[in-house]
């Protein structure tokens, strides 16, 4: 019962794992669906009824949701392999055979120049659990260990930091009604975030430094930018505001 509870909580809607797959942009999956109709339409490759359903299944969980793209790429490949045996067993496949060896040269050559670009040029750093780690050990004494109102993305770096977090990636485990009030409180409603500050005694945040609610904690009366870097900023509550 657990997959059904989890894929019926209206939450996953904001989070970006759990959202469909973006085509804005060049996806692996659309490639993948545009290869499986052209050998379809030319004939080459035929499913029986079971395999075709659960293939077709995969890409429609894969197009629900972008984290399933793995799984279609996965399970995808061993229901696909037995056909594509047959297929280039086949001497009619030969032109085809062709193809394959041209698409495989390509890849090969797309994976050199990828592994060129990524050593030559900067990569930003991206929020690791040692970035995070190198700001709270910035924080004053005792305030890590104070309630904390992250960004739901860095739950899993302040967990690996011994942080104890107000939300993060264990989204069946807060429910539907915790993570919509996180939700609004983020974007942020001010009303929502004025009362998650109070109810649950934050003594501190932890956001990136392009989130939308920086500049609402900036003007929030009792409270101050304690640490700000070129990725995450910290803001804390002043010392004599009451709780």
């Amino acid at each position: 019962m657990f997959p059904l509870k989890l894929l019926a909580m209206h939450s996953l809607v904001w989070i970006v794992e759990w959202q469909p797959t973006n085509f804005s942009v060049v996806q692996p999956l659309e490639f993948v669906i545009l290869g499986a109709i052209a050998l379809g339409a030319l004939g080459r490759l035929s499913l029986p009824p079971v395999r075709l359903i659960l293939f077709l299944g995969l890409i429609h969980a894969a197009l629900s949701h972008g984290r399933n793209g793995q799984l279609l790429g996965i399970v995808g490949s061993m229901i696909l392999a037995e056909p594509m045996g047959h297929v280039l067993a086949r001497g009619a496949a030969e032109p085809l055979r062709g193809l394959w060896r041209l698409a495989a040269g390509g890849s090969v050559a797309l994976a050199l120049a990828a592994a060129v670009a990524r050593a030559v040029l900067p990569v930003p750093p991206t929020l690791t659990e040692a970035i995070t780690a190198a700001l709270l050990a910035r924080l004053p004494p005792g305030l890590r260990d104070k309630p904390v109102f992250n960004e739901y993305g860095l739950g899993g770096a302040l967990i690996f930091n011994g942080v104890r977090t107000f939300v993060d990636g264990r989204t069946d485990l807060f429910g539907d009604a915790f993570l919509t009030r996180y939700h609004l409180a983020a974007q942020p409603d001010r009303a929502v975030l004025d009362q998650v500050l109070a109810d649950y005694h934050i003594a501190w945040t932890l956001f990136p430094a392009n989130a939308p609610i920086l500049s609402t904690l900036d003007v929030e009366p009792g409270w101050h930018r304690l640490i700000a870097t070129d990725q995450l900023v910290v803001h804390a509550r002043d010392p004599d505001m009451p709780r």
